[in-house]
């Protein structure tokens, strides 16, 4: 019985599978793929881009920020915290790069 239902199946899978195969390997089928594999990578590049860049204004505004407070140290005014926040800023910095 199982042998039969076997046999079924097989036949059944020789009938389609030509067909099948002719599809999926038709030029239009293969054009259409690459077209939406070529949107997904663009999609990505521009997701990354823009990652990347919000990373850069990242660092940016943490370096001047570090400049302020190194000026600050620098004309004497700098207290516990001016020394934290600028240790602090270093580590970010250094962590980014």
């Amino acid at each position: 019985m199982a042998s039969n239902s076997w046999s079924k199946n097989r036949q059944i899978e020789e009938k389609l599978l030509p067909g099948l195969q002719e599809k999926v390997l038709r030029e239009e089928f293969i054009d259409y793929v690459i077209c939406g594999l070529q949107e997904e990578l663009r999609q990505r590049h521009d997701s990354f881009g823009s990652g990347l860049k919000a990373l850069r204004e990242e660092k940016n505004r943490i370096e001047s920020e570090l400049k302020r407070l190194v000026e600050t140290i620098g004309i004497g005014r700098a207290d516990r915290k001016v020394h934290a926040g600028a240790s602090r800023r270093r580590r970010q910095v250094q962590f980014q790069s």
